[in-house]
């Protein structure tokens, strides 16, 4: 698991930013316009890994049971009060000296996860009053209003066996076997692994990426070569902890499968790093301690369609080695929007809320297969909520809200 050090803001070299607009346009919907209507508003983009939550009730549920409900929930959560204190599902909580702003669930044989597990991150705005664990979910109440909540499994879509036996025939190589953490130990003591990942995510989202911009242009310095600059928009998430903001920009998943089956050549202007938190369409990668950053692309051959190639990462054509300078390249910025994947069912992100109702599910990865799983539903105590609309603010991004009748 990466860890990046805070304060440092790192961006591309000067000379890489010749002839390119120093302010991208204003986004055309804010997400906090968005967000700001309702009683539940969720958030999904394929900019980043988690679910954003935003209400003003004082009372949300989170896994909740629903008709026709096949999975329970978690058999366990965990929270920071001087170490990681562990909670068991029916048994009181004292959550008074809660220190930190995540909460770590997993579900370790519950009904539904008898076979594999899904650790779940759940990250606070502010400090709950009151935390009950049992069949009717997670309930977190809290002295004002809930604000904003991030939810996102730490170790993305990848399903984890949930038992040694399940472990020793589940297929994984031999490497990833090793790093592969084993929940059904964590009852009895949280290691460092998944306490590492929830607060590595505590402090990178405390900004929620909601908007992409990018700009083509030609690259001086390599005959038939383009760069690409990608800038993106941040949604601020302030929380009652005093936590050191990590910058992290995200890269498409599907960027670096999609160039290298078009052999391309590629080169970002920042390190790259793979977060080891698989989506269904390739790993999460990110670019550190910049807002902002560029790739060099390049494509030797002329494919034989008139001289240009589709960059499938961003849906954009741009001239074959050799084409005239200048040609194809931006005049301002645009909108960036990843692709979901070469199969359009398939998310960018693998947890998601299923069309039209509150509940959350899970594209999951193993060896074999994929598969969706249940992770409940979302409630905020005992009031009904009518569906509000779902509203897509631009193309990486969409929220769903909820209305009180």
């Amino acid at each position: 698991m990466l860890l990046v050090i805070a304060g440092c803001r790192r961006g591309e070299p000067d000379g890489l930013m010749t002839g390119v607009p120093p302010r991208t346009p204003e986004p055309p919907r804010l997400l906090s316009e968005a967000m700001g209507h309702g009683a539940l508003s969720v958030v999904e983009s394929q900019l980043s890994p988690a679910l954003l939550l935003h209400t003003t009730s004082r009372v949300v549920v989170l896994f909740a049971p629903y008709a026709d409900n096949h999975s329970g929930p978690p058999h366990y959560v965990a929270f920071g009060a001087n170490g990681p204190k562990i909670v068991t599902n029916g048994t009181p909580a004292d959550v008074s000296k809660i220190q930190e702003r995540w909460i770590l669930a997993w579900f370790e044989g519950a009904q539904g996860w008898e076979r594999s597990d899904c650790p779940m991150g759940i990250l606070l705005q502010h400090a709950p009053s009151s935390l009950q664990l049992n069949d009717q979910g997670l309930r977190l109440e809290f002295a004002q209003g809930a604000g904003d909540i991030s939810l996102m499994p730490i170790y993305g879509s990848r399903l984890i066996p949930s038992t040694a036996a399940e472990l020793a025939s589940s297929g994984f190589p031999r490497e990833e076997l090793k790093r592969l953490p084993k929940v059904w130990e964590w009852s009895q003591a949280v290691p460092r692994d998944p306490l590492t990942r929830v607060r590595y995510w505590a402090s990178a989202l405390l900004r929620y990426p909601f908007h992409a911009w990018a700009f083509l242009g030609s690259e001086s310095s390599q005959p038939g070569g383009y760069r690409f600059h990608a800038r993106f928009e941040w949604h601020p998430l302030p929380c009652d902890w005093q936590l050191p903001p990590l910058i992290v920009c995200p890269v498409s998943p599907s960027l670096e499968a999609a160039l290298s089956a078009h052999g391309a050549e590629v080169q970002f202007s920042q390190r790259t790093f793979d977060m080891d938190w698989p989506t269904p369409v390739g790993p999460l990668m990110t670019v550190p301690e910049t807002d902002h950053y560029s790739v060099l692309l390049r494509k030797p051959e002329a494919p034989g369609d008139g001289g240009e190639w589709r960059w499938p990462a961003v849906g954009r054509k741009v001239p074959a080695a050799g084409a005239s300078e200048g040609v194809g390249v931006d005049k301002q910025w645009r909108e960036w929007v990843f692709p979901p994947s070469t199969e359009p069912i398939l998310p960018v992100m693998p947890l998601r809320i299923r069309e039209g109702t509150r509940i959350l599910e899970l594209v999951g990865t193993n060896v074999y297969a994929r598969a969706l799983k249940s992770l409940g539903a979302l409630r905020l105590g005992p009031e009904e909520l009518t569906f509000g609309g779902r509203e897509m603010i631009n193309g990486n991004t969409r929220v769903t809200r909820w209305n009180l009748p």
